[in-house]
């Protein structure tokens, strides 16, 4: 609280001294013309998706890589219902609506005896009983978890939308499609991410 007449609390914003690396991503997918032209399309596409699936796991890991730098973690001796709201116990100026676990993590949470009446929502997410989404990727340690509030942890950057482009190698009858994209993360609020090591 302030005073009456009391100079009012100040807040400073400030760029960072340090640029953000923008980091390309990309795949190149080389489909002879009889693969491209006896299969049906929708398998094509199926194959298509599943390599977009490996280009974020790589973006993925990078934005891992970005909420766990600098972050001071605390610890528990085993994985427990208790330590995960110890984690979520320590988020005060923000709220914890995301935990980012590996899906070994994932698995043994959901096998806890406080999960057992949650359900998967219409879009597969699964939240926790105090209403932290469960977030799955294989880019984290089976030994970390990260609690995040998601609207203050992260900056996504990128110098472009995705580039998609399509050739045809005629000397050797292959269709070439190229995925890409120049991008990277900065962590925006230090306080809106919190980390917890498991050390059994």
């Amino acid at each position: 609280t302030t005073a009456q007449g009391a100079e009012l609390p100040a807040s400073s914003v400030t760029e960072s001294s340090s640029a953000v690396t923008l980091s390309k991503y990309g795949r190149i997918v080389n489909a002879s013309y009889e693969s491209v032209r006896l299969q049906k399309l929708d398998v094509f596409a199926v194959m298509l998706s599943g390599i977009g699936v490996k280009l974020a796991n790589s973006v993925i890991a990078n934005a891992v890589s970005v909420l766990l730098s600098g972050a001071v973690p605390t610890s528990a001796a085993s994985l427990s219902y208790s330590a995960i709201t110890s984690l979520y116990g320590q988020f005060r100026d923000f709220d914890m609506n995301a935990l980012i676990v590996s899906p070994a993590v994932a698995a043994q949470i959901l096998a806890m005896t406080q999960m057992l009446e949650v359900k998967a929502d219409g879009m597969g997410r699964i939240a926790l009983p105090f209403g932290a989404q469960l977030v799955k990727t294989p880019q984290i340690a089976d030994d970390t978890l990260v609690g995040i509030d998601k609207d203050f942890a992260l900056e996504f950057i990128s110098s472009s939308d995705i580039i998609m482009e399509t050739d045809k190698l005629i000397n050797r009858q292959l269709d070439s499609i190229s995925i890409s994209i120049n991008c990277g993360f900065r962590k925006l609020t230090p306080d809106a991410v919190k980390v917890l090591k498991i050390t059994a």
